[in-house]
Order: structure tokens, then C-alpha cells, then sequence
């Protein structure tokens, strides 16, 4: 820990160097190769890629380029979005896993804030299954004009002809998590930028073929490696978009668990991939999803794969939305004919901490993860967007640590709570109970705590009761 602290402020004496002399533009060469070249992994040898500069898209067909613009309504965080033609074709290669749709995708860009990040939003589902969410990419404006780009989505035309329209270059490729959804197309995506910078969550892992980065998609070039010990002068972005890795040794003997939280301190956002989420109650905000998909998870028999589809109307989309949403979260909820009870008690304004990662990893590592939370929440955030569902949306350090309560009580600790008053003095925000999924949705996560059961079991999955 006092490593750690004489870390954060080596890197606030740097930041506040670079503030006094006018140097507040960020670029992004490689890291030093004097100091850290430990915590620098290079997949293959090839020279550096020079700072500031990105491969230029070649001009996407103009019925691609020509985006329908729109103004959405007065929700505070979301001001504008561009939707373009569905027409998106590309070639997925690398992955075990049958991502839907699997040859094309539709990209649904939102001005996050207004002429400094966006988000990139296209639909995503697993095999021949009836469940499709969104996956997000977000890109930040840097100091300098540039462009950093977090968590890529796949790199179709219409994608990338979103991305040039909003000038700069791209600088940075960011991979924030070892999950392969997110991945598989960071290798393609940053094949399509072959000057800018790419950085990984460390001790990426596959299974069951332990595969390098370059046989995902990622060619002939240098890839490093995030480190909380990185100083400015290694990564000069970290001056705008300071991190925190959530890297848990301790959840399986397969490979680590790994996630990177981002502050980009300018707009007060912070970036997460899978951590924690906020359940919309409409599917059309998320503006990328197919209402045919919807619909046809909407069948009177949910179980029952000769059950008729109903007629497209908005009660049979929400209908198949609440579902989608419940298998995402839990795999297999109590009761998917009737799941309103369930989706309510998870929706906005709620922000949760996602049940699968919940069980299936936190509670394996609670100590780790509650030192991240306290890492995280010592930056002054105002709004989350996280790679699913919902974002962005307001929550402050209070509200994210809430959402990770159990996660404390499970390391011993009480959940920390910032007062409302003057310095942070004075009671706490009054706010709705957390969450408890094993006390308020027991049926709901019945079959989750089974499959976690049998992972332990079967020793693929460490189990946490032996560490104690």
C-alpha cells in the first residue's frame, strides 16, 4: 500500500509539473524504455509507433457516410445521436464464440459530452440464442485533438466513417479487460490504426488456448501492458485519463481476473467494462437494437421453442426486453414468463453490480476488489459508462460503492459513505437499500449459484472459504 501511495503521488507531482509549465496536451508514445520496461509487454518484436499519428480511414461509400442526425430529448447525459444505415458488414475471426449478429452490425453513435467523449453502441449476442444487449466502445477527445479509444466494437464501415467524422487522429487503442467479447475485435479494430498506441489490461489469458494478442487479430506491432505504477512520462496520457486495475490473482488457477477502471478527469467520467451496470426500462435508448429480436423473446411460453411469436406492439417488446435482460444478469431467472417484478426491483435510477461478476468472480477475491472500489472512488467522478446496457448515467463515489456493499461485507469491512454536508461532513445521502440478490431474488439466482457451485467443485473456480 505505501508503494502504491508513493506511486499516486510521484504521478500528482508529474501531473501538477506539467499543469505549471503549459504542457497539459497529451500524446502517446511508448513508454519509457529506461524505466518500467518490466511492466511493458511487447506480443511480437517491431519497432514503436511514433505518438500522435493514426492510419487515415479510407472514405466509407456515401450512403454509409451521409448519417440520419437526430436530437434525442432533454436526458442530460445523451444530447445527441447519430443512427446510419444497418448495412454494416465485417469479418470476425479469432473467436471461440459465435458473436451475433455474425456478419454485420449496426452502430449507433451518442455525444456523451458535448465535443469531448462519445460512445459507440452496436448489438451483441451469444450463439443461436434469443438474447442480443448492446456492447459500447467510448472515445475520448484528448488535450491535443486527438482521439483514445476504449473498448473497440467491430470495425465496420459505418463504424469508422462515425469516427472520422469527429476529427483527430486516433492515438490510442485501449483494451480494458482480459473477457473475449471485448477482444475479438480489439486486434482488427486496432490493425485499422497502425501508428497509434495500444495498450492491454494485464495478464491476458485465454481458454481453452492460451492465445497471443496476434493471433487475434493484431499483427506484427507492440502492445503494452497497464500498470497502476506507470508513471506519466511512461503513459503521457494518464495526465487527462488516469486508471485503476482491478487485477485479482486470486479467482481462478485457469488465469487472473482483470478489469481496468478509467477517470477522464476533465469531463468527470469514469470508464468500466463489466463491473457494475444501470438497466434501462426502455430498449429504444439504446438506439441499436433489433425490434424483430425483442419481439421474438416474447413468445407466451418462454421455455417452449414452438411457442408462437406475437404480433410486433410495444408491450410484446417490453415484454422481450425484461427477458433479455434477466438472462443476461442471471442466466436463468426465477420466472422468465413473468419477469416484471424481477426487472423492476433492477432498474434506473439503480446502479448494481452485475450478478454474474458478483458471484462468479468478486466473491472469490472480496478484499482485492474492495481495495479497487477504494481506489476508484477517491477520483471525483460524476457519471459511469460502462461496455453494456445503460450509459452514460449519474452516480457519484458514494452511489458506485453502494453498488459493491456486499462485495465489502464479504472482505469484513463496512461500506464507506462519503457525508452531504460542507468537506464532506454531515450524514450520508439517504438513498433505496442495496441490492442483496441472495436475500431479495433468491429464485432468481438459483441456477447462478448453482452453476457457481459446480465451478468450485470441479476446482475450475477458486472457492473462497478455503482462503480464510
Amino acid at each position: 500500500m505505501a508503494e502504491a501511495e508513493r506511486a499516486r503521488a510521484t504521478r500528482a507531482k508529474e501531473l501538477a509539473s506539467l499543469q505549471a509549465s503549459g504542457k497539459g496536451r497529451s500524446s502517446s508514445p511508448a513508454p519509457s524504455a529506461a524505466k518500467g520496461e518490466d511492466r511493458v509487454r511487447k506480443t511480437l518484436a517491431s519497432p514503436s509507433p511514433p505518438a500522435r499519428a493514426a492510419a487515415k480511414v479510407a472514405p466509407a461509400p456515401a450512403k454509409t457516410v451521409a448519417s440520419a442526425r437526430r436530437r434525442a430529448g432533454a436526458a442530460p447525459l445523451a444530447a445527441k445521436t447519430v443512427a446510419t444505415a444497418p448495412s454494416t458488414s465485417y469479418a470476425l475471426l479469432g473467436s471461440p464464440f459465435p458473436l451475433r449478429p455474425l456478419t454485420a452490425r449496426r452502430t449507433v453513435r451518442k455525444e456523451a459530452v458535448k465535443g469531448r467523449v462519445w460512445t459507440f453502441d452496436q448489438p451483441q449476442g451469444l450463439g443461436f440464442s434469443k438474447v442480443t444487449v448492446n456492447t459500447r466502445m467510448t472515445v475520448v477527445r484528448l488535450k491535443s485533438g486527438g482521439l483514445w479509444v476504449h473498448a473497440p466494437v467491430a470495425p465496420t464501415g459505418e463504424c469508422l466513417a462515425l469516427l472520422a467524422e469527429l476529427g483527430g487522429e486516433v492515438e490510442c487503442v485501449v483494451l480494458p479487460t482480459f473477457a473475449i467479447e471485448h477482444k475479438v475485435f480489439f486486434g482488427p479494430f486496432a490493425r485499422r490504426f497502425p501508428r497509434a498506441s495500444v495498450w492491454v489490461a494485464p495478464r491476458q489469458w485465454s481458454f481453452p488456448l492460451d492465445l497471443p494478442l496476434s493471433l487475434l487479430g493484431l499483427g506484427f506491432r507492440d502492445v503494452f501492458e497497464l500498470d497502476d505504477d506507470l508513471s506519466i512520462a511512461q503513459c503521457p496520457w494518464r495526465a487527462e485519463v488516469d486508471f485503476a486495475v482491478n487485477l485479482q490473482e486470486g479467482f481462478s488457477e485457469i488465469g487472473p481476473y482483470c478489469e481496468v477502471g478509467f477517470f477522464h478527469r476533465d469531463t468527470k467520467t469514469l470508464l468500466v467494462t463489466d463491473c457494475v451496470v444501470q438497466v434501462p426500462r426502455d430498449p429504444s435508448s439504446l438506439g441499436c437494437l433489433d425490434p424483430e429480436e425483442l419481439v421474438s423473446n416474447a413468445a407466451p411460453q418462454a421455455l417452449n421453442p414452438f411457442s408462437p411469436t406475437p404480433p410486433d406492439s410495444p408491450a410484446a417488446r417490453l415484454l422481450g426486453w425484461q427477458r433479455t435482460v434477466l438472462q443476461v444478469l442471471f442466466f436463468g431467472p426465477g420466472d422468465l414468463n413473468e419477469p416484471a417484478a424481477t426487472f423492476d426491483a433492477l432498474c434506473e435510477p439503480r446502479v448494481i453490480l452485475s450478478p454474474v461478476v458478483r458471484t462468479l468472480v468478486f466473491s472469490k477475491c472480496a478484499e482485492g476488489v474492495a481495495r479497487w472500489v477504494d481506489t476508484v472512488c477517491a477520483w471525483d467522478f460524476d457519471k459511469v459508462i460502462p461496455c453494456h446496457l445503460a450509459g452514460p448515467f449519474s452516480c457519484g463515489p458514494d452511489e458506485f460503492r453502494r453498488a459493491f456493499s456486499g462485495i465489502y461485507a464479504a472482505a469484513g469491512r463496512t461500506t464507506p459513505a462519503k457525508g452531504t454536508g460542507p468537506f464532506g461532513l454531515g450524514p450520508p445521502k439517504e438513498t433505496a437499500p442495496p441490492l442483496d440478490f441472495d436475500r431479495d431474488l433468491p429464485a432468481d439466482m438459483r441456477i447462478l449459484n448453482g452453476l457457481n457451485g459446480f465451478l468450485v467443485a470441479v476446482g475450475a473456480v477458486d472457492d473462497p472459504s478455503k482462503k480464510k
